[in-house]
């Protein structure tokens, strides 16, 4: 008995060791299936083959998918400013630049503005809907002018603000109406009224020639 008893003793311990490490293969790999390098290698190229192979019947097309369309848009645009260069290098070579369209900005309109003083002796800058707009107009009708006067409807305009600032640097009014005799500014409504009822409006009218 005692000479079996170690003997025992050591075949429990080994079967326990021997569970042991199939417990940890099975955690391991709960499959149980052991592979070489060389089929994990091929596993895996096969799995991202099978990815590629899901997106090509998604998307019908190598070429149609999302890292490829960039790319082609990114090659039609550099084409398409190479094309853009190449044309302009060829005017400049025959003789005939092209006139690029120049931006619209604070200098045109400043322009603009200066065109239609020039053109209407008489201007007013107003707003629909502002009642001392209103009040000049209706000022002016009183006198037989020769020449109409000119309005510019302001709050019509899309660049109504830039207009605004533009007449406040040059006029120091930003308000509305302001009106302009030959290019000056005399005011807004309440000067208009002012030189109105002291009758200097109607000798600044006849002065520019507009009575």
């Amino acid at each position: 008995m005692s000479s079996l008893l170690p003997k025992s003793i050591q075949d429990i311990e080994a079967k326990e060791r021997f569970g042991l490490n199939q417990q940890r293969d099975k955690n391991k790999n709960p499959f149980g299936i052991r592979f070489p390098f060389r089929g994990r290698v091929i596993i895996y190229i096969g799995f991202i083959m099978f990815i590629m192979v899901l997106l090509m019947i998604h998307f019908g097309d190598v070429s149609r998918m999302p890292s490829f369309s960039i790319q082609n848009s990114l090659n039609n645009n550099n084409n398409d400013i190479e094309h853009q260069e190449a044309a302009i290098v060829a005017a400049m070579m025959d003789n005939d630049i092209p006139s690029l369209p120049q931006p619209l900005g604070e200098q045109s309109l400043e322009s603009e503005i200066k065109s239609i003083l020039r053109a209407h002796p008489l201007t007013v800058f107003s707003k629909t809907y502002c009642p001392y707009s209103r009040k000049a107009k209706e000022i002016l009708n009183e006198y037989p002018l020769k020449i109409p006067f000119y309005v510019v409807e302001v709050d019509l305009r899309d660049d109504a603000m830039e207009i605004k600032k533009l007449l406040g640097e040059h006029t120091q009014l930003d308000t509305f109406p302001n009106i302009f005799i030959n290019g000056g500014s005399i005011g807004g409504a309440t000067e208009l009224s002012r030189l109105d009822k002291s009758g200097r409006l109607e000798e600044i009218l006849k002065e520019n020639n507009l009575l």
